[in-house]
């Protein structure tokens, strides 16, 4: 299901936009409880590995540093930042999804 508009320009339903938005969070939910297990693995004395690829040998260089960038020469780049973080701008998708979350968020806000 996609919130973008099918063929005919339609716009997708408050149905479909609410079944959307539950699929995604499922969605998120099981990689978070996915994560949450992977974290009570416990990995002591287990050696870390350079490649998923077990069979294939990786060929790795010595880290070097080539050239002293200033973090700051660096972030004036960016269009867009918070604190020391670059900020991507938010897909048309991303965006309608968000709008219709902080809608929800404001709905359960409001006195009835």
């Amino acid at each position: 299901m996609s919130l973008l508009r099918d063929p005919t320009g339609e716009e997708p339903s408050a149905k479909d936009r609410e079944e959307f938005v539950k699929v995604q969070v499922n969605s998120l939910s099981g990689s978070v409880r996915l994560a949450r297990q992977l974290e009570s693995v416990n990995t002591d004395g287990v050696e870390p590995m350079a490649s998923l690829l077990e069979r294939r040998p990786m060929h790795l260089r010595e880290d070097s540093n080539i050239e002293e960038t200033c973090a700051g020469d660096v972030m004036s780049n960016a269009k867009m930042t918070l604190g020391d973080y670059f900020m991507a701008p938010l897909s048309k998708k991303a965006a309608e999804v968000n709008a219709l979350l902080m809608d929800q968020q404001s709905d359960k806000t409001k006195p009835k």
